[in-house]
């Protein structure tokens, strides 16, 4: 009679609904993606669409920046900029 013992490892990733939705939508080739878009927006009323202002909200902040960075590196006294 022999006595042993024995270790085994698993691993198993379970995947979400919304990982599942997220690949499904990675496969759509890009030029039925705007497609796909519509027709979850119509079929899921909590969905709605957001307009891009993102580039607008990006090209201001950039210039507060600049503006911001060049005052900050003015001499009040001369007028030189001090970098």
């Amino acid at each position: 009679m022999a006595i042993g013992q024995s270790l085994q490892q698993r691993l198993l990733q379970k995947l979400s609904p919304q990982q599942i939705q997220l690949m499904k939508l990675l496969q759509v080739p890009t030029a039925n993606l705007e497609t796909r878009i519509k027709e979850e927006l119509e079929e899921n009323p909590a969905l709605e669409m957001e307009e891009d202002n993102h580039d607008d909200e990006y090209d201001e902040s950039k210039d507060e920046f600049a503006e911001k960075t060049e005052e900050d590196n003015m001499d009040e006294k001369d007028g030189k900029i001090l970098i």
